[in-house]
């Protein structure tokens, strides 16, 4: 459990978000005390500049990838937690029930509910055997259980399980019960590592496919989205950052400003 200073800084950052003088000020405090953290923030407060020449861009996201594999991962969940609070925001409704929605999240944005998160956490990554990614924890942080354009997405509750702990129902599946539900041979070879995370909007489930990990810094594994009853993929992500990014612009695109691609439980 991240404590001491680190909590002060991370906790107003979490706050005011889009403060970036906050971000700055634990930058030079984390430089002070020899923490990598320090070069990461003010390395991502320039890759988010939007019109830095493309050279450039790639030089400091190489060094970002090396800078980020020195930083201890609970940190990072803690400081990213706040670029999500930051998603969440962006995409809420344009009408009168903007109140109510923001309304939903101001408990778990406070600190004891951060806290109970961060242990839920850790007792569902204790439960499971794997680390979870870091983007989904953060994203736990920041948002909570809710419909990502039309997919429940869950988050451990303080007890750590999720969904009845239906994570882990394919772990003590036979091959004839693959058989009768004519699961493919490509999923069979991976399924019993997976770990749900998500329902689809037509009874289709989300799941991380651990046997692929696809940022190892990160901890970040291939997000499946499977049909039911788990015959074969309807669409892979590189990550589950990537599934939301993907899914928001697409709900943006067919509904317009307007769209609601995330709905709080």
């Amino acid at each position: 459990m991240i404590g001491g200073e680190h909590e002060a800084f991370l906790g107003a950052i979490f706050k005011r978000p889009e403060d970036v003088t906050n971000r700055l000020v634990y930058a030079d405090w984390l430089d002070e005390h020899d923490h990598p953290g320090g070069e990461l923030i003010r390395l991502r407060q320039q890759l988010a500049l939007p019109d830095l020449p493309k050279a450039k861009r790639t030089t400091l996201a190489a060094r970002e990838r090396k800078v980020l594999a020195k930083c201890d991962r609970d940190w990072l969940v803690l400081l990213e937690r706040a670029d999500w609070k930051q998603r969440y925001l962006q995409v809420r409704p344009a009408n009168e029930y903007v109140a109510d929605w923001q309304s939903r999240r101001k408990r778990l944005w406070s600190a004891p509910a951060q806290k109970a998160m961060s242990r839920a956490l850790a007792a569902f990554e204790e439960e499971i055997g794997l680390p979870l990614p870091c983007s989904w924890k953060a994203f736990a942080h920041a948002c909570g259980g809710g419909r990502l354009c039309g997919d429940w997405i869950w988050v451990p509750t303080k007890g750590g399980d999720m969904g009845q702990r239906q994570w882990s129902v394919w772990k003590t599946a036979t091959n004839e019960q693959f058989d009768r539900l004519n699961v493919t041979a490509e999923v069979r070879s991976w399924i019993r590592s997976s770990v749900r995370f998500g329902n689809g909007s037509h009874g289709d489930i989300l799941v991380w496919n651990t046997s692929r990990v696809t940022d190892p810094v990160r901890v970040e594994y291939e997000v499946v989205w499977l049909t039911s009853p788990y015959q074969d993929r309807i669409e892979t992500f590189e990550s589950f950052e990537a599934m939301w990014n993907t899914r928001v612009a697409e709900t943006r695109n067919a509904d317009g400003d307007e769209a609601r691609p995330f709905e709080p439980e």
